[in-house]
């Protein structure tokens, strides 16, 4: 998963006019927020953890749907892997359980014939 920063910078005109080919951005009236893994927005200032105290929370709030979306999509990306290798697991579990039964009724049957 690529990483992702937070850019702001002041609603104009002219910082707002690619906003549509950004994936993830929050316009308000005196203030643009972008959340990218790709170049930072013409006249954007990326925003430290320092700064975060700084952010409304509507707009932690945005922040946190960004990382959701981000996170589900990662999910889904994952998820055939993912269930191999629970698949795979639960196949050497099943290996391991009969492996465990048999040898339990193997000793059950000798000390039977003591």
């Amino acid at each position: 998963m690529n990483s992702y920063h937070l850019y702001a910078m002041p609603t104009k005109p002219e910082t707002i006019d690619g906003m549509g080919l950004q994936r993830f951005s929050r316009v308000t009236p005196e203030y643009t927020l972008v959340y990218t893994d790709g170049e930072p927005p013409k006249q954007s200032v990326e925003l430290s953890e320092d700064d975060a105290v700084r952010l409304t929370k509507a707009d932690e709030s945005w922040v946190r749907n960004c990382n959701l979306t981000l996170i589900k999509e990662e999910i889904e990306r994952q998820k055939p892997e993912m269930l191999r290798k629970i698949s795979e697991s639960i196949e050497k579990l099943e290996t391991i359980l009969q492996e465990l039964a048999e040898e339990s009724a193997q000793e059950a049957a000798e000390a039977d014939k003591e």
